[in-house]
């Protein structure tokens, strides 16, 4: 079920994601990363290795997506419904999150052997996609990796796979003391869009209109999405 909040899929645009994977995957292969890949990242609990395998791995869930059939039985959900999990009150309440530290442990066995593997597998990802995902019908319902199993159009999820890349890739940046590259307009468009949709059912339009407007009477943290 979707809500007047959710998300349009006016500005999907598959050749902004692989754009900004391939602008992952290039900062991901600088020395830097490599000599720091077990060093703690700007992310809690997750090393810099493991924050890099995590965010290239947005590729291939992309990627499967697009390879496997429908499901038989759509339950279409909406982004605000789906990203529903993702909001907590307090940062510290991830540590208590299941399926938080099940992501982490994921990533770090990914980055166990050093980043050539990871490397590699993500370059691979992306010469799928680059002539597979643009020829992919957008209404495609695909898998949502949420319980209970639900589904969602593949537009929506490449534009949500979009704000992991670019919010990732900043982390990774931070994180080895390296300028975080620029973010292609049109998938800055994709990444503010499901977060301002997600913002806006979680905090009202009210409270993002003064963020934006009238920063003196916005609440702290009014704006956050997730």
């Amino acid at each position: 079920m979707s809500s007047p909040f959710d998300l349009p899929t006016t500005c999907y645009n598959p050749g902004a994601f692989i754009r900004t994977g391939m602008d992952l995957l290039a900062l991901a292969s600088e020395p830097e990363v490599a000599l720091q890949w077990a060093q703690p990242s700007a992310l809690d609990g997750m090393s810099v290795g493991a924050l890099a395998a995590h965010g290239l791995r947005m590729l291939d869930e992309i990627l499967n997506d697009c390879e496997r059939p429908e499901p038989a039985t759509a339950r279409f959900r909406g982004m605000v419904n789906y990203s529903r999990g993702a909001r907590m009150d307090q940062r510290e309440d991830l540590k208590n999150i299941e399926g938080n530290r099940i992501i982490i442990e994921h990533a770090e066995e990914q980055a166990a052997h050093g980043p050539g593997p990871v490397l590699e597998k993500a370059a691979r990802s992306l010469e799928q996609l680059k002539w597979m995902l643009p020829a992919m019908d957008p209404n495609k319902h695909v898998f949502l990796p949420r319980i209970p199993p639900m589904t969602g159009l593949l537009a929506m999820m490449v534009m949500n796979r979009t704000v992991e890349l670019t919010v990732h890739m900043d982390d990774l940046a931070v994180s080895v003391g390296l300028p975080t590259p620029p973010i292609t307009p049109e998938a800055g468009a994709m990444a503010l869009t499901v977060l301002l949709s997600v913002a806006r059912r979680m905090n009202g339009d009210l409270d993002l209109l003064r963020i934006m407007a009238r920063s003196e009477r916005a609440k702290p943290g009014a704006a956050r999405a997730y």
